[in-house]
């Protein structure tokens, strides 16, 4: 399974996506197989069941700042890593590290904290998987 909080550039809204490896438009051997396993613009599952409104509603009020983007946003995209890696440690997500991929996913951006947050959620080898597919862009 691969779950992400998944956002866009401008950090205006934060919800939750999940793949299964049934799901891959591409199998293990394929040139593009990374690409579906780690790119969660590509994943099925977007439905948040309103589990993210109270926090869309806080990104909404404080995205008016004058400071958002430069402090406010890149804070609550760490706080997000960090929630994530408090759920992983509680054995909330798959209980082989080697059949997971948790992330902070920011689509079409080059943040940094897409990086960290797959360094940080995964184990090694993942990381070193995800990398050959995305650390040139990331």
């Amino acid at each position: 399974m691969a779950y992400c909080l998944y956002t866009n550039d401008d950090v205006c809204s934060i919800g939750p996506v999940a793949n299964r490896a049934s799901a891959l438009k591409a199998r293990s051997g394929d040139e593009l197989y990374n690409y579906y396993r780690f790119s969660a613009d590509e994943w099925s599952d977007w439905e948040d069941y309103g589990a993210f409104l109270a926090v869309n509603a806080w990104i909404s009020q404080h995205a008016k700042r004058k400071d958002y983007f430069e402090c406010v946003a890149p804070k609550l995209l760490s706080i997000c890593i960090d929630a994530l890696a408090e759920q992983k440690a509680a054995g909330v997500f798959a209980a082989n590290p080697d059949q997971q991929f948790l992330a902070v996913w920011v689509s079409d951006s080059s943040s940094s904290l897409v990086q960290e947050s797959v360094a940080r959620l995964n184990s090694p080898e993942i990381y070193r998987a995800f990398a050959l597919e995305f650390a040139d862009s990331e």
